[in-house]
């Protein structure tokens, strides 16, 4: 047998170009979903296990890469509630219901579209799929929350999108879904921040599409994508054995019964989108709804008794319920927004009483900054600097800490990562509020950093109750420059403040505004704020030692730009042993050396 290795980079080499599709019902429900492509930068192991021709050894690579331990198929009793995307909200985000359709509840928030929620076989957390807005370039990533919403994280960093839905292994460690480009079935540990494999399975399929993990944590089940021939559903072992053809059907959102007897997939007849169920051996097949509903995305009920899937009415897609044998169908959404993507939670689930955490309004915060950064958690060695302030707007308190990378990331995710070849990186933390322990989190790499990097302070420069964080990216002599980041609880991770056009010589339109600070004997560079502007002023001391020379530039903040809105030069008496007079109060709590 070859090297496994030199054979997962040869096939890898052979993956880059995105399988050709000619066409069909099923892009045309692809191409209604858009998809982001590549994005940066969270922690991204790029072990690359592929599955070989179906073999005994490509399956056996396929079971070690998703590391899960089987557990036996039960059907639980009763139903759980129903996660759904829903454009009630303006964009597409993630809710929740009863089965019965009440007690509706938003679980998602902001501008980018959330969706494919699925439910963790325990019912304790579900992950989705985050993408941009409307075409907008950009990757599409995986995430996870609790079934309340809360404590959000990603997953992946954009590098392989997902295509279409998401399905847990049974023991809710792992993640798998089809990659963007529809070359390989990719996993996610689900207690990580990184993609931990990926890439072909069969190299007589051109793609893939529609994964489901089936209940007893044995066989992935999926829609293959052959270069020749017909669309049809198979069923790889995940621990060894060959792949088999279950069904010649092209099909889409496979789901199993929770007592993995049976698997309920939709696809086209005679032009229109059907629910079909059939056993798990591929026999029986049966359509169970007709084609005037239009039904997709099918999902069961954990007792198995009933099914959800996204129908249509007045045209706009809707959330529908019938038993298992396609009888005593109903809607239960509204029918005035679009609503699709159900997911069943599995029964027995004890759902917490809801806590609501809307996006407060801004608070008006006095711009002289009182946080300043707190004391090391790191080992010593590390170079930490910490920063707790309101990054976010949620009226709680988040943190920024800067040291260096290997002290942030372990040692055994940092080998072959060209996105962490740089010194010092940044962690941010953001606590949902009253939710106790419960944070997004993530952790990005800092290449703006040359000789300093240090978290000096944050501010809220426009009153809005939102702060920007004042990062050290460099050092001079007797001077420090620093950016203006703004750490929205987002996957974007910091955002630097950059100059807004027409710019100046010294601030450049459409790049990072970069700040002085400090100084000599006979230059001073201050930060202040005032009235919601930012305000930098440059003092330099004349020859005799009596006259400063003072340039002044006021910025304001609009969104993640910092426009000039006046300059002015300006001369000031010199006071032994006393600094020049400038605008406002300092922005940052900084120790100047004695004039």
């Amino acid at each position: 047998m070859p090297d496994l290795e030199e054979e997962i980079r040869e096939r890898l080499r052979r993956a880059a170009e995105p399988a050709g599709d000619t066409g069909g019902a099923f892009d045309q429900v692809v191409r209604k979903k858009a998809r982001r492509r590549l994005f940066r930068r969270l922690e991204i192991v790029a072990l690359a296990l592929i599955v070989v021709g179906g073999s005994v050894g490509g399956a056996f690579a396929l079971g070690r890469a998703f590391h899960t331990t089987p557990k036996p198929a039960t059907a639980p009793i009763g139903s759980g509630k129903i996660a759904f995307v829903s454009d009630r909200d303006g964009s597409d985000q993630i809710f929740a219901m009863e089965a019965d359709g009440t007690g509706v509840r938003q679980l998602t928030h902001g501008p980018a579209r959330h969706l494919f929620p699925t439910w963790s076989r325990d019912g304790s957390k579900i992950a989705y799929v985050e993408a941009p807005v409307g075409g907008a370039d950009g990757p599409s990533t995986v995430w996870v929350m609790n079934q309340d919403g809360r404590a959000a994280r990603r997953l992946t960093d954009g590098t392989v999108g997902p295509l279409d839905g998401l399905t847990w292994s049974p023991d809710g460690k792992t993640i798998a879904f089809v990659g963007a480009n529809r070359k390989g079935i990719w996993v996610a540990r689900a207690d990580e921040n990184f993609i931990v494999s990926g890439g072909l399975i069969e190299d007589s399929l051109a793609g893939y599409a529609a994964v489901a993990w089936s209940p007893d944590g044995k066989f992935l089940a999926f829609k293959g994508i052959p270069a020749r021939g017909k669309r049809a559903i198979y069923l790889m072992p995940v621990k060894g054995g060959r792949l088999s053809l279950l069904a010649n059907v092209d099909a889409y959102a496979l789901a199993w019964s929770a007592d993995g007897q049976r698997i309920a997939f939709s696809a086209v007849d005679s032009g229109a989108w059907r629910i079909y169920a059939m056993n798990a051996d591929g026999s029986g097949i049966r359509a169970l709804n007709n084609a005037e509903t239009n039904g997709q995305e099918p999902t069961w009920s954990g007792d198995g008794s009933q099914i959800a899937f996204t129908g249509e009415w007045n045209a706009r897609s809707q959330i529908y319920v019938m038993k298992a044998d396609g009888s005593g169908r109903h809607r239960l959404t509204d029918g005035v927004s679009n609503n699709s993507s159900p997911s069943w939670q599995p029964a027995g689930v004890v759902s917490p009483v809801p806590v609501p955490s809307p996006r407060p309004s801004p608070v008006v915060a006095s711009p002289v900054p009182t946080n300043k950064p707190s004391p090391s958690s790191l080992p010593p060695g590390c170079h930490e600097s910490r920063v707790v302030a309101d990054f976010d707007g949620d009226k709680t308190a988040d943190t920024a800490t800067v040291a260096l990378t290997r002290c942030l990331i372990s040692p055994q995710y940092l080998g072959g990562n060209s996105q962490y070849n740089t010194r010092f990186a940044i962690h941010v933390e953001w606590p949902y509020p009253g939710g106790g322990s419960n944070a997004a989190q993530g952790v990005w790499p800092l290449p703006e950093c040359k000789e300093a990097c240090r978290a000096l302070g944050a501010v809220d420069i426009d009153h809005n109750g939102i702060s920007e964080l004042g990062l050290v990216v460099d050092k001079g002599a007797s001077t420090e420059f620093l950016w203006l980041l703004e750490l929205a609880a987002s996957e974007r991770g910091p955002v630097p403040l950059t100059v807004a056009a027409p710019g100046s010589p010294t601030y450049p339109a459409g790049q990072p505004v970069r700040l002085a600070l400090v100084g000599s004997v006979r230059h001073y560079d201050f930060l202040s704020c005032l009235q919601a502007r930012l305000v930098a002023t440059r003092a330099v001391l004349s020859s005799d030692y009596r006259t400063w020379h003072l340039k002044e530039t006021v910025f304001r903040l609009n969104g993640r730009s910092l426009t000039i809105v006046s300059t002015r030069e300006y001369d000031q008496g010199s006071q032994p042993q006393q600094y020049p007079q400038v605008a406002g109060p300092a922005c940052f709590p900084f120790e100047f050396p004695g004039p």
